[in-house]
């Protein structure tokens, strides 16, 4: 029964220890401040753009394939109602001369 609150304790320690060394990291993060040369900054922002352009291109592709491939889906069940029908017309015709 003494193992639960020692437990208990090390796994509060190991929490606490683990937040405080977040919450440093953190503050030390914020103080580095990044390159502000605007030439970095500029080739920073034309890479990004670059990028925002290319994805942007990409999605457009794909929902155009996506497109397309509903469109061939619902022409495929165009297709297998058309021939459910037809069979079916069969099938009653096939029983009507019985």
């Amino acid at each position: 029964m003494l193992r639960t609150p020692l437990l208990t304790a090390l796994f509060g320690l190991m929490i606490s220890t683990g937040a405080a060394a977040a919450a440093c990291g953190e503050s030390t993060r914020a103080t580095v401040t990044p390159d502000r040369d605007p030439a970095v900054l500029q080739q920073s922002v034309q890479r990004s753009s670059t990028e925002v352009s290319r994805l942007q291109h990409d999605v457009a592709a794909q929902e155009r394939r996506s497109r397309e491939a509903n469109e061939r889906l619902r022409e495929q069940d165009r297709k297998l109602e058309q021939l459910r029908r037809q069979l079916q017309a069969m099938q009653a015709g096939t029983e009507a001369k019985k």
